[in-house]
């Protein structure tokens, strides 16, 4: 574990959800080791002067610097050290790596369980796992039903590798317009036409193809999949989001046999509040009591008769 303080002294000025993510990381993460950190974009968690860090993404500086709306960030994206167009890195990593960091990138991935695998084939014994997801509740997609565990378990065993156009689907019936300052408008939202002509939309590698909440995410997806044998890794850090710290949260993982705990009422848990149930109508002070109905049996085969004891004699051969 690194014993230096942060931020530091580097050339890199960090932001606020920069300097969030530095403090989880320096705290549970020995930077100093072989480190992978994909997509790091304009936004490097940890820079080439603190340790032997590579950069991956699917696009060289070049390119990721010719397609800015805004040239000042050129100056804050690192040079690529590893190209991949896919996603299964491990076909360019040709050595295991101490720790990974990867911020904002599983919730783009088609097929979570798969990814997080793989993960796990290019880093060492007790390698760790730095990730980052934005909460949903703090994006454009707080209106977007959350990814169940079942949704994540069939792209896993049908072996998905593209997204789905229900996701496309779902961003188009949900998408927060307010997050972009326009109106929200229900009748567009649910313009068939428009719905209709969403599938010819190419499927953009910035589309969030799966969406969750801080709350939510270790007992319905995270430790369901520790238990079930398929993920390969032990959780040893968490951090919920909060708005003020860019409306993420954070993890680490360590590559390992989990030691997991799920209670049942943890998982089998209602997404909505039950109504109690009505009060009975208030009774007149004075009011007899209502007699209860007679049970039909009772009314068929009366107590003391040769039918009622037919009928004992029947049931008790059937219980035998």
């Amino acid at each position: 574990m690194s014993t230096r303080t942060v931020p530091f002294a580097v050339p890199h000025a960090f932001g606020l959800v920069q300097e969030n993510r530095r403090r989880m990381l320096f705290e549970h993460v020995d930077v100093a080791g072989r480190g992978l950190e994909i997509g790091p974009y304009d936004q490097p968690t940890v820079v080439k002067t603190e340790g032997d860090i590579h950069y991956l993404d699917v696009q060289s500086r070049e390119d990721l610097v010719a397609a800015l709306h805004d040239p000042a960030l050129a100056a804050k994206i690192p040079e690529v050290d590893i190209l991949c167009t896919s996603s299964d890195y491990a076909t360019v990593c040709d050595e295991p790596f101490d720790y990974v960091i990867a911020n904002h990138v599983l919730e783009h991935v088609p097929n979570p369980i798969a990814w997080l695998q793989m993960i796990g084939t290019i880093l060492r014994d007790d390698g760790k796992l730095f990730l980052s997801l934005p909460d949903k509740k703090h994006t454009f997609d707080k209106y977007r039903p959350d990814t169940p565990l079942s949704h994540i378990l069939y792209d896993y065993y049908t072996g998905v590798t593209e997204a789905s156009r229900e996701h496309i689907l779902e961003t188009e019936l949900y998408y927060d317009m307010q997050f972009i300052q326009r109106e929200m408008n229900v009748g567009e939202r649910l313009d068939d036409a428009r719905l209709r002509r969403s599938f010819d939309i190419p499927v953009h590698p910035g589309i969030h193809c799966h969406v969750f909440q801080a709350e939510t995410f270790p007992d319905k997806i995270l430790k369901p999949l520790q238990l079930m044998g398929l993920l390969p890794f032990e959780l040893i850090a968490y951090r919920g989001a909060q708005a003020s710290t860019g409306g993420e949260f954070s993890f680490v993982l360590q590559k390992g046999e989990p030691k997991v705990e799920l209670r049942t009422e943890q998982f089998f848990t209602k997404d909505y509040e039950q109504a109690p149930p009505p009060p009975p109508p208030a009774v007149p002070s004075g009011t007899p009591p209502i007699e209860p109905a007679p049970r039909l049996r009772d009314v068929l085969f009366p107590m003391g008769t040769r039918r009622r004891e037919f009928l004992w004699q029947i049931k008790r051969r059937i219980v035998r």
